[in-house]
């Protein structure tokens, strides 16, 4: 698995690519890069109060080391992390966003991925983010932004999501999060890039 950190190691990219000029000749300003992060302490101090049935959460970590049972072991967890971490779980931000956008809805899910012929085969990860933009102060409303959608197909979830030895159930279930992030990150980058060197500007 990737560590932790290299889930924000790929998004500068973004930042740093050449910018295309716009019609009035000026270099575009580069986006901020996009990227979604877990904070480790914010989640351990969630897990220490999280009422769930810790035995079965591990039964469901054991199964990512089954090649046939991964992709369900590894949704079956995130499923129960994000249905109890409410609808912006309070250890996950967003970076790279206006200062007038702030995230009313983000979700992470792993589920099966079929081939054409219904054949299971790997894994999709799926982030959902949902941003709302905040009027001045004075207005007191807000505005729902276009939402975001990021897929990653895996080819072998259970080495892709297998933790390290050793570590706690709280380090291991961090990990299997940190890897999705660090996968969806990728793709975020990609994004950026691919928008930053060849896109044209309005």
């Amino acid at each position: 698995m990737s560590a932790p950190g290299e889930a924000s190691a790929l998004a500068p990219a973004a930042a740093t690519a050449t910018s295309q000029a716009n019609t009035a000749g000026q270099p575009a300003a580069p986006l901020a890069p996009l990227r979604v992060v877990r904070d480790v302490a914010g989640f351990d101090a969630w897990w220490s109060s999280w009422e769930a049935d810790l035995e079965m959460v591990q039964e469901l970590m054991d199964m990512i080391d089954d090649a046939c049972e991964a992709e369900a072991g590894v949704s079956a967890v995130l499923s129960e992390v994000f249905d109890d971490a409410g609808p912006v779980p309070a250890w996950l931000r967003v970076e790279g966003l206006r200062s007038d956008a702030v995230v009313a809805w983000l979700s992470l899910a792993v589920d099966a991925a079929y081939d054409n012929s219904g054949h299971r085969d790997g894994a999709q990860v799926t982030l959902w983010v949902q941003p709302e933009l905040q009027s001045p102060p004075a207005d007191h409303s807000t505005a729902l932004a276009p939402g975001l959608t990021v897929t990653v197909y895996v080819d072998k979830p259970h080495r892709v999501f297998r933790p390290e030895d050793g570590l706690s159930l709280r380090e291991a279930v961090g990990a299997v999060i940190d890897e999705a992030l660090y996968l969806v990150n990728a793709d975020l980058a990609e994004r950026d890039k691919f928008n930053a060197m060849v896109r044209m500007p309005a």
